[in-house]
């Protein structure tokens, strides 16, 4: 084998941050289709449960999670352009919008998902899961495996009474997102950082791809559109700098404020209830959920999971602020006092994780 392998799909949320990547980074690479034989004979033997999108190096080795993938290439020299923001300030941005996009954009990519468009994607994962079969099969193993997302919608906070608010936020963060594309192409500048990824795989096959949503998003949010177009689809050759001396663009601060209005406080349990669920279970393998807390979103509250995985990606980000030097960490107060950040500064991490040989670990 001498090209890496991604093993994903079209309507893999996570496929499209890492597909996007492997494009930017100039890798020669093969995407495979995740067919039920795929999971059958690479995925679990490889690393004990179903998940996509999976990379296998030429070496053999396998990458499972999109963060380490992209770790994973820019720790190694002259392989394709760098994208990782160059200031310490814009790096932060980028973990904090990877962590927004990662953890809580599933929440209006799932409600649009299965809430107008379940029959498609029920024709479509039976087409990718067993595409030589005959219609009526493809139909019952799409309907099989879309029974475990589908029914995903009240573990993320998706009930029949947040539904208007679940659209309200993502109309208004669509909004916020269109100004912000209609003046920068990227994140931050003329070139995509790694939160641009993880903002393109939240976008790309739920609210871009996928009919309703994908309506919506041509209407009311048509530079997100193309900013979607110009991450999935680059051309080569055009890559530019990110914005000078650590800026921040202004057109960042609303979606960087409606993240931590809307996430942070859900970070902020779940944070302190995976430290007191660790006291009670010091020897367990650490769970993909730990119970449920209530949680507000556009004036309306629900219940929805609470997930250790999140406790990684803010960890990630929190390492990064803790360890600036102290003229770097007064531009980034700067910037959370300005999209209201506080709290993020203020979450005690009294049990840090890592991910490590395919699982959540205490650090």
């Amino acid at each position: 084998m001498s090209n890496y392998l991604l093993y994903g799909s079209e309507m893999s949320y996570f496929s499209g941050k890492a597909r996007a990547y492997l494009r930017w980074k100039d890798i020669e690479f093969e995407e495979r289709n995740s067919d039920e034989e795929f999971y059958n004979e690479i995925c679990i033997p490889r690393i004990g449960y179903p998940m996509i999108p999976l990379v296998i190096t030429p070496d053999d080795q396998t990458i499972q999670d999109t963060t380490l993938i992209m770790d994973h290439f820019e720790e190694i020299e002259d392989v394709g352009p760098s994208l990782i923001a160059s200031g310490p300030v814009q790096q932060l941005v980028a973990r904090l919008i990877e962590l927004y996009a990662d953890e809580w954009l599933l929440v209006p990519a799932m409600h649009y998902r299965w809430e107008y468009d379940a029959k498609a994607t029920v024709t479509e994962f039976g087409l990718n899961m067993m595409p030589r079969m005959s219609i009526e099969e493809q139909q019952k193993a799409g309907a099989d495996m879309a029974s475990s997302f589908s029914g995903s919608g009240p573990i993320l906070g998706i009930h029949k009474h947040t539904k208007g608010a679940v659209e309200k936020s993502w109309r208004k963060l669509l909004s916020e997102l269109d100004t912000h594309f209609r003046h920068h192409p990227y994140l931050l500048g003329n070139r995509p950082c790694t939160g641009d990824f993880a903002l393109v795989g939240a976008l790309y096959a739920h609210l871009y791809r996928d009919a309703t949503a994908g309506v919506l998003m041509r209407k009311e949010g048509i530079a997100v559109a193309q900013y979607v177009e110009r991450m999935m689809f680059p051309r080569g050759g055009l890559i530019g700098d990110y914005l000078p001396e650590d800026t921040i663009p202004k057109t960042l601060i609303p979606v960087l404020s409606r993240m931590m209005k809307e996430q942070m406080p859900c970070i902020d349990v779940t944070v302190r209830r995976l430290a007191t669920w660790k006291l009670g279970n010091p020897d367990v393998d650490i769970p993909r959920m730990i119970g449920e807390h209530e949680f507000w979103l556009e004036g309306v509250s629900a219940n929805r999971g609470i997930f250790p995985y999140a406790t990684w990606l803010f960890g990630r980000a929190r390492e990064l602020y803790d360890n600036m030097e102290s003229n770097t960490r007064k531009e980034a107060d700067h910037l959370l006092n300005q999209c209201g950040g506080g709290l993020f500064c203020e979450i005690p991490i009294n049990a840090p994780v890592k991910l490590q040989d395919f699982q959540l670990q205490w650090a």
